[in-house]
């Protein structure tokens, strides 16, 4: 941390201390309805939030910036905006978004791409609840998870967001996640036909609005009686429908010409309203830093430059680009003498020490507003599992964050966190530390996994072996017998290899081989057959750093999404070519392009296109190392056509031993005319699946 920062919260510190005295003397802000009777395992969380946006650990290196942890750790802010477009690394955003755990604050989640695309309109994506679910599966998983306090959207109707589904998409995540919140802030246009909108762009309505829980709006300037207009219009519209309502003060310099008088005006004006306001729930300060530069070019300059910068230091802006070198002429010349006698540039300490005193009257009032939950483990005794090799845990019923479950045999103390697979009687350990949120609490439960009337294998008693031309599987099994037909049964020799080299079928019923032990029934196995593997759907929506290609959500022939190609006229091959590189196809099953194709037969993907098209394409092999082989074909007009290259020419031509998507190179399409709507989509491989 910086001198310059830790004199700052210094400085905030001597602030706290000043009006923390006439904080606890100002009128508190207007108790909330009585909650309803709190059942086991709700925590109740009342507090008043303040919150500032862009504080992000993306941006800890911008000069004079309010550090990520420094304010997680500070008494300034409890609630944050977390972003996995910002921090897409799973490990990072973990890290971050436990720290804010391990303080008590909260965050929400601020990542429309959850939700819909600009690709595709910006309409809620069709399996919007599939969505939700996987990322409550994720979340559930976290410790965190308390922490985790809701779902962010901003200004979507001013984006082209229908209401239809906005609506939908709130309503989406709230049957997800029924304890927890979906907020959105507007623009005043999306509140008010006073401010105009754009044409086709939908208004927020109380309908619309029936799955939002927090709800607020920005607008930047003076405070006054317009910013009043809007609060009363929007609080009415939902009247009596129990909405946690929000302010967005202005704390940085708008378009480069408001005086900190009128941040300072803003952010108390918005203080009194929200305390006031039956449902006020807190602020959300506009912003720590200015960007992107689509924002910047507004002229706005965030709040860290104007109250941490020294006026040393501002006589270096006019080397910078705008709206820092457009603000710092208006004090001074080229040459660095004044514009107009007597006014300096001077930093905004006095709204640094007006949020300071705001967030000491928050903390004082938040006082025992964050309460724990008493923790009750729902878990019935003597839960019985039939054995079908697989790893058995009590079910739980209640969900409870940071669980953990530990396991002995019965009769025993020998407790390990690996679930028992084998026969037998158990005791399970179910248990929950001591939190912030939560109380302590355990619970031992007794459960038996029986013998079962099917025979059972455990996968790690299998191994396969397709890399080799001949094909064989065996079984770590002793006294079983085998079938490969299902009706004769002769003995089977423990780890001996069974060849299912002729079993392997390209089309029609899969093929397989039995075993049994005794007279139970047979466990099958499936021999492998040749399936289409999707390689790349296109779903993730992603703008390739090397193809000749955009995600397009217009023309699909499977999901949301394909790849519309962009042809270029190429003065060598005398033809319009489109390269399109594997670099760039992510198998959906890793996001890798290292997908194994060793014992893949063909390539095939869908090519349509809104005119009749005369096509070549070129599958190129091994980094331009290997070889190429080419294809041409028609497309008819307005129709998926489906391209099939044989992988068997490709073979041998790498050393590698796991020859993978990575090793195909590229496809290439080229044509005598200049196409325009052609697009890509289900590309696949056909191997043993």
């Amino acid at each position: 941390m910086s001198k310059k920062t830790i004199a700052f919260f210094a400085a905030l510190m001597m602030i706290f201390t000043c009006f923390f005295s006439a904080a606890c003397k100002t009128d508190d802000p207007p108790e909330k309805k009585p909650l309803a009777e709190k059942t086991a395992n709700e925590y109740t969380d009342e507090r008043m939030m303040l919150g500032m946006y862009h504080i992000t650990p993306v941006i800890d290196d911008v000069k004079n910036q309010i550090k990520f942890e420094d304010a997680v750790e500070g008494d300034l802010f409890n609630v944050f905006l977390m972003s996995r477009v910002e921090i897409p690394d799973e490990t990072q955003f973990d890290y971050y978004c436990n720290k804010i755990y391990e303080k008590g604050k909260r965050f929400f989640i601020f990542d429309s791409t959850y939700l819909w695309s600009a690709s595709a309109g910006y309409t809620v994506y069709k399996d919007i609840y599939v969505r939700m679910n996987k990322m409550k599966q994720t979340l559930c998983s976290k410790n965190y998870y308390d922490a985790f306090l809701g779902y962010y959207v901003d200004e979507p109707l001013l984006l082209g967001v229908p209401l239809n589904d906005l609506h939908e998409a709130s309503k989406a995540f709230m049957k997800t996640f029924p304890d927890k919140r979906f907020m959105v802030i507007f623009s005043a246009a999306g509140i008010s036909t006073e401010y105009a909108m754009g044409a086709g762009k939908d208004r927020l309505t109380r309908e619309g609005g029936e799955y939002i829980t927090d709800i607020g709006f920005d607008i930047y300037g003076a405070f006054g009686d317009y910013y009043l207009d809007l609060w009363d219009e929007m609080t009415q519209m939902f009247e009596g429908m129990d909405k946690n309502y929000w302010a967005v003060p202005m704390v940085m310099n708008y378009a480069s010409k408001v005086t900190e008088d009128d941040a300072i005006g803003s952010v108390e004006g918005c203080w009194e309203v929200v305390k006031k306001a039956e449902g006020g729930m807190g602020m959300m300060l506009y912003n720590a830093y200015t960007y992107p530069a689509e924002v910047e070019n507004i002229g706005n300059i965030g709040f860290c430059d104007m109250a941490y910068t020294t006026t040393e230091e501002f006589m270096t802006w006019k080397d910078k680009k705008n709206p820092w070198k457009k603000y710092y002429y208006k004090f001074y010349n080229d040459d660095g003498t004044q514009v107009t006698s007597g006014v300096d540039f001077v930093p905004w300490t006095r709204l640094a020490g007006k949020i300071g005193e705001i967030a000491a009257e928050i903390n004082a009032a938040n006082e025992g507003k964050l309460v724990k939950a008493e923790t009750e483990i729902v878990c019935a005794d003597n839960q019985t599992f039939i054995y079908d090799a697989a790893p058995h845990s009590p079910a739980i019923g209640a969900y409870i964050p940071n669980l953990v479950c530990e396991y002995a045999k019965e009769g025993t103390e020998d407790w390990t966190k690996e679930a028992p697979s084998a026969i037998g009687k158990y005791s399970a350990k179910i248990s929950v530390g001591e939190s912030l949120y939560r109380k302590a609490a355990e619970k031992i439960v007794a459960f038996a996994v029986t013998e079962a009337t099917d025979t059972m294998i455990a996968a790690d008693l299998i191994t396969e072996d397709y890399s080799s031309d001949k094909k064989t599987v065996k079984f770590d099994v002793e006294g079983y017998a085998v079938s490969l037909n299902g009706i004769d049964y002769l003995p089977y020799e423990r780890n001996s290899e069974i060849d299912v080299t002729d079993m392997i079928v390209a089309e029609g019923a899969a093929r397989y081989v039995w075993l049994k032990e005794g007279q139970k029934a047979p466990y099958a196995y499936k021999v492998k057959k040749y399936e289409t593997i999707t390689v790349q759907d296109f779903e993730k929506g992603q703008i390739p750093v090397y193809s000749s290609y955009e995600p397009s959500g217009i023309v699909k022939h499977d999901g949301a999404y394909s790849g519309k190609f962009r042809f270029k006229y190429n003065d060598s091959e005398r033809k319009y070519m489109s390269e399109n590189y594997f670099s760039d196809f992510l198998y959906p099953a890793n996001s890798s392009n290292l997908y194994s194709i060793a014992d893949c037969i063909k390539l095939e993907f869908w090519i349509y296109s809104d005119k009749e098209l005369s096509l070549s394409a070129w599958l190129i092999a091994d980094t331009w190392g290997g070889c190429g082989t080419s294809q041409s074909f028609a497309v008819e007009k307005n129709t998926w056509t489906k391209i099939s290259f044989d992988l068997s020419l490709f073979s041998g031509i790498t050393s590698t031993p796991e020859y993978t998507l990575s090793h195909m190179h590229m496809i290439t399409l080229l044509t005598d005319r200049e196409p325009e709507n052609v697009f890509i989509d289900s590309i696949g491989v056909v191997g043993l699946k």
